[in-house]
């Protein structure tokens, strides 16, 4: 028996027929090209067959993404979000607090 895949997150607009698959990698070491592409791999198990849906990629991680790794989520336009990227927005929004 083949084991299911395994998502760090899904989030789904049946409605729209989107679904956004996400990978989280909170090691140090950087990750490399192989994170994005077993998460893109995963996509037609866990993506339903029926319909036309658009599926969406994101990948957090606590330190960027390698060169390669980042050109290769570009090509299929995924989100990149990193610890900076979150430590950054985090401050903006609590600036912008009333």
């Amino acid at each position: 028996m083949v084991a299911p895949a395994q998502v760090d997150v899904v989030a789904v607009n049946w409605r729209t027929k989107d679904i956004l698959l996400g990978e989280c990698q909170w090691g140090k070491q950087t990750q490399g090209r192989k994170v994005v592409e077993t998460l893109i791999q995963k996509t037609e198990e866990v993506v339903p067959q029926e319909g036309n849906w658009t599926v969406h990629y994101a990948y957090f991680t606590r330190t960027p993404l390698t060169r390669p790794a980042q050109e290769r989520a570009a090509a299929v336009g995924a989100l990149q979000i990193s610890l900076d990227i979150i430590e950054q927005d985090s401050w903006r929004w609590m600036m912008d607090m009333p």
